[in-house]
């Protein structure tokens, strides 16, 4: 089945990867403190693969890894968003604007996350054809 050449995510999502890739990147050269903590980093940087997954209309790995993977990052949206109210109550302004910039910008990740993941049958009918 071919995807309408409107659905298929342009190039804004290829400029969106690459920045996330560099940040990415930034995040796992800094150094770690503990292998724990470095393996948890990786763990969360697996979302580019479901974006790229998304941008190429490919499939990265298996759909039920995605749908589990999906809900680990929602349920780590609720509680950023859960810090994000405790800083405007406590009024910490600096951890206010942290949160804030970060929740921005992960907001195309989770629309792109659940695209690839909920609603593109076409993605994964291809791999098991």
């Amino acid at each position: 089945m071919s995807l309408d050449k409107s659905l298929k995510p342009g190039l804004y999502w290829r400029l969106y990867f690459g920045f996330l890739v560099l940040g990415t990147a930034l995040v796992l050269v800094r150094g770690f403190s503990s292998p724990l903590e470095s393996a948890w980093d990786v763990f969360n940087a697996l979302f580019l693969f479901g974006l790229w997954g998304y941008i190429r209309q490919v499939p990265m790995g298996w759909r039920p890894f995605w749908v589990i993977y999906f809900i680990y990052m929602a349920c780590g949206g609720l509680v950023t968003l859960y810090y994000l109210a405790a800083s405007i109550i406590n009024l910490e302004k600096s951890l206010f604007n942290g949160l804030a910039i970060g929740s921005v910008l992960a907001v195309p990740i989770f629309f792109a996350l659940w695209r690839y993941t909920f609603q593109s049958p076409h993605i994964w009918r291809a791999r098991s054809a």
